[in-house]
């Protein structure tokens, strides 16, 4: 399936290390105009917005690299925004490994 929306829903995916969710921050940046927020949770530094678009969802999370927090998006299946983000944890990325 080719993803038509600007915000590249189907073109990206949940991170699995720090250099992924940086990379999501980047891509954030540009789609921010796009995305609405569902709800909130600023105690967890998480949320869910909504594509304008095309009605897809991105789960909001947050890194930081030492000297700033960094927010990102990432899709999700979910249908509904609210029993997402009272399942959800902040998600823990590793640094990749360099060898």
């Amino acid at each position: 399936m080719s993803d038509q929306c600007p915000c590249g829903h189907d073109l990206y995916f949940e991170p699995v290390t720090w250099e992924d969710g940086y990379a999501l921050s980047l891509h954030y940046d540009k789609i921010r105009q796009l995305l609405d927020i569902v709800v909130r949770d600023n105690s967890r530094w998480l949320g869910v917005a909504r594509c304008t678009r095309c009605g897809r969802l991105w789960g909001e999370d947050s890194i930081t690299s030492g000297h700033a927090d960094f927010h990102y998006v990432y899709p999700i299946t979910a249908t509904d925004a609210e029993a997402w983000l009272a399942a959800a944890e902040p998600l823990s990325l590793p640094h990749r490994r360099h060898l």
